[in-house]
């Protein structure tokens, strides 16, 4: 189960935006790049988690 509010998720979701961008469009060396997808790949993680958990609550309301 996700810890992540409505709002931190909202955070995370322009972090990552931003990330990637950098990712795509930055001159990084090789290593550098591999650790920033690392860490995209966590922040893409912890959102699909939440959204998840979003997802079974309204099926468990409904």
């Amino acid at each position: 189960m996700s810890d992540l509010t409505q709002a931190k998720a909202t955070v995370k979701s322009c972090q990552l935006s931003s990330l990637l961008e950098v990712i795509v469009r930055g001159d990084i060396p090789d290593v550098e790049k591999a650790n920033l997808l690392d860490l995209a790949s966590d922040l893409a993680g912890e959102i699909a988690v939440f959204m998840m958990d979003q997802d079974s609550s309204e099926v468990a309301h409904a």
